[in-house]
């Protein structure tokens, strides 16, 4: 009876932990209210540039933040087109380490919807695996 009761509370418990909204940086595991992960892609050495697409269009962000995993990666230009047509070119480039995050990126405010983010970067910091190459965005 109690092994039974231990196990149904478990569950309980991590079922709660997983339902909640994670909010969590990958690379720190620290949470960081306001941020909303907008897409990733995996940076490989054979190519230089690459571009997420969001799949829900939001508005009105006024911050971005690149998350990087494996392997270090330095983002030389970084373009943010929106619904509209219009793109911005963002304050480059970005040195970011194994397992780290760029500084915080400052975009115009407005109320347009961000439809793909482009980036390129400099592949020679690996010669094999891939980085993977997370975008964050804060209203």
């Amino acid at each position: 009876m109690r092994k039974g009761v231990f196990i149904a509370i478990c569950c309980f418990i991590s079922l709660m932990l997983h339902a909640q909204d994670g909010g969590y940086w990958p690379s720190t595991g620290v949470r960081r209210a306001g941020w909303h992960e907008l897409g990733a892609v995996y940076a490989i050495h054979t190519s230089d540039h690459n571009t997420i697409k969001l799949k829900r269009k939001d508005a009105n962000f006024k911050k971005l933040k690149v998350v990087v995993r494996n392997y270090p990666l330095t983002i030389t230009e970084m373009r943010v087109f929106y619904d509209s047509g219009e793109m911005e070119i963002l304050d480059c480039p970005l040195p970011i380490s194994k397992n780290g995050e760029s500084k915080t990126l400052e975009i115009p405010i407005g109320k347009r919807n961000i439809s793909s983010i482009s980036f390129w970067y400099d592949s020679k910091e690996f010669k094999r695996g891939k980085a993977e190459v997370t975008v964050f965005a804060m209203r």
